[in-house]
């Protein structure tokens, strides 16, 4: 069967994710010269946000690219999408959580393990696409284990930052800033389109 339908309802998924990742933030309901100091306060709140939407998008983008190299899909590969999707859509809790409870080891714990779930969904998804040559669009061998790769890298920071938790929350947080950074910023790490076939 064709990829159309379960494009457009993932995209329309992406987006109402990102949609109510901001619901988090509300305007401060205070007296007027206590407003600066009310939005101050929601700083932990509205940089999860950030961090959240950035990393949301990240996943957008890499969707994206998968079904942009993917010919058809079938009936297993439309419940991988959605197990995928299920994981993107819990996203808003734990990044609520995060934003309430910026100090809270078990805040960082979930975030990590809520992220990482996608990655490896992300990584099914690919892996059961792409298992047939004939299906893809121009991707090697190669590039087929590049694509689970870079899914599966970033599982290194975020059990690290749960492991910091122990130690460092500053460290925590660097670690999972550090991978929408990596995949966002240029860099020669990190492959946008595939070689083409020899």
């Amino acid at each position: 069967m064709t990829k159309t339908r379960m494009e457009a309802f993932s995209d329309a998924v992406y987006a109402i994710a990102l949609t109510i990742l901001v619901l988090e933030l509300k305007i401060p309901t205070v007296e007027p010269d206590r407003l600066f100091q009310a939005t101050l306060s929601q700083l932990p709140k509205l940089l999860a946000f950030i961090l959240s939407f950035l990393i949301v998008g990240k996943y957008w983008v890499a969707h994206h690219s998968m079904l942009n190299l993917i010919k058809q899909v079938n009936h297993v590969s439309l419940w991988l999408n959605l197990l995928l999707l299920l994981f993107v859509c819990f996203i808003p809790y734990p990044a609520g959580v995060l934003g309430e409870y910026p100090y809270s080891q078990f805040a960082i714990v979930l975030y990590s393990v809520s992220l990482s779930f996608v990655n490896i969904a992300g990584a099914i998804f690919w892996t059961y696409t792409t298992r047939k040559r004939e299906n893809t669009i121009g991707v090697s061998r190669e590039y087929r284990k590049y694509v689970i790769y870079i899914h599966l890298f970033p599982l290194i920071p975020y059990t690290l930052a749960i492991l910091f938790t122990f130690y460092s929350m500053t460290v925590s947080y660097i670690l999972i800033v550090f991978v929408p950074i990596l995949f966002i910023v240029p860099n020669r790490f990190i492959v946008r389109s595939p070689p083409p076939l020899p």
